[in-house]
């Protein structure tokens, strides 16, 4: 069984290395519908500061318009606020309203995460591969889960792709990405 704590930190230092990139960017498209990459840093920030927060954690305030150190402050908030004893089993609100332990949001916060690495890097220019480890694990966590990301403001339908196409492809075809 993996470490959610552990996989969480591969996703963010994965949109981290993105978003590093991303100065005088941001205004660009990203791959989700009527976003720009300013929408999925948002995006990324706004789940990683709610986590982080609903977990009892403090994410300060920053003055500053760099996002990679509001991500970066925001990421170490939620990763000291799980570390905290009992924290992964605390019931906090789930994507879709309902309560669920926080264990579980962990891994859907790591998929959304690792998945917006690849959005963000694409409306950069970037050819993103992700951690094909965590990609894996993400797919096998999310896959039981199809009936609920299919619903309207989580993922977007699949996309069609072949059968033998790299793993990455079918994954981000998955999450209703074209590679």
């Amino acid at each position: 069984m993996s470490d959610p704590i552990a996989d969480y930190e591969r996703a963010a230092d994965g949109f981290a290395a993105e978003l590093g990139g991303c100065e005088g960017k941001l205004d660009a498209p990203s791959p989700c519908e009527g976003w720009k990459a300013q929408d999925v840093v948002d995006h990324v920030l706004g789940n990683t500061t709610g986590f982080a927060q609903a977990l009892g954690g403090e994410v300060p305030e920053s003055g500053d318009d760099d996002p990679s150190a509001r991500f970066a402050a925001a990421r170490q908030a939620l990763i000291d606020a799980a570390q905290q004893p009992g924290a992964l089993d605390k019931m906090v609100k789930g994507p879709l309203g309902g309560d669920v332990p926080a264990g579980v949001l962990f891994g859907i916060i790591s998929t959304d995460t690792l998945i917006h690495t690849w959005d963000l890097g694409r409306a950069l220019g970037h050819d993103v591969e992700l951690d094909a480890d965590l990609l894996q694990r993400s797919w096998d966590g999310i896959k039981p889960m199809e009936a609920m990301v299919r619903q309207p403001g989580v993922f977007g339908p699949a996309v069609e792709v072949a059968d033998d196409a790299p793993f990455q492809a079918r994954a981000l075809a998955f999450f209703g990405r074209q590679a």
